[in-house]
């Protein structure tokens, strides 16, 4: 799985074959909705950051670091690209504590901790698709550019590409240091 539209668009595919065959919610079906989800969410980020002027290279190479699976490093980076943290953002804090209950719902599983009604699968299922498939709550999202400007995140479903001249200094230990500016220590995640 990748962050591509053609990697997220077939890990949705692959989710909705899985619950089409099912009476109820599946959870792997829920699992391959959040990792479409999780790729859409890292694009998001990755496109902010090309508008920024950042590679995509630059980011690649720094994402190990990043430790993006972790919900409060994901805010922070979002917040250095977008101005505030997910939850807080026009249209999509509202749906942040959502995508939350579908995290929960996903270690869940992943993790083996016990059983979930069909239907709590099935509505959190539902809720992934639907702004995977419907991306009407990034309509506002702005991006932060390098002086203070900001200008709409746009290009989603484009190949990635850095505006030129926003960032000469393409070092990915740079980039970590702005996206977890406000991290106090690892431990702390």
């Amino acid at each position: 799985m990748g962050v591509n539209p053609s990697d997220i668009s077939r890990t949705l595919s692959a989710a909705k074959a899985l619950r089409a065959n099912s009476k109820y919610g599946t959870p792997e079906g829920l699992l391959l909705a959040y990792v479409a989800w999780e790729g859409l969410k890292i694009r998001i980020l990755a496109v902010g950051l090309a508008q920024q002027g950042w590679r995509f290279q630059t980011f690649k190479s720094a994402i190990s670091d990043l430790e993006l699976w972790r919900s409060k490093n994901y805010e922070l980076a979002f917040a250095s690209v977008f101005g505030q943290k997910p939850q807080n953002t026009k249209n999509l804090g509202k749906i942040w504590s959502r995508v939350a209950t579908a995290e929960r719902l996903r270690n869940k599983f992943v993790h083996g901790l016990g059983q979930t009604h069909p239907d709590t699968i099935e509505k959190s299922y539902r809720f992934l698709i639907e702004i995977i498939e419907d991306r009407s709550w990034l309509d506002n999202l702005s991006v932060k550019l390098p002086g203070g400007e900001t200008e709409a995140l746009n290009g989603l479903d484009s190949r990635i590409t850095a505006r030129s001249n926003r960032q000469p200094n393409q070092i990915s230990s740079r980039l970590v240091t702005q996206l977890m500016a406000n991290r106090k220590s690892k431990t702390n995640y």
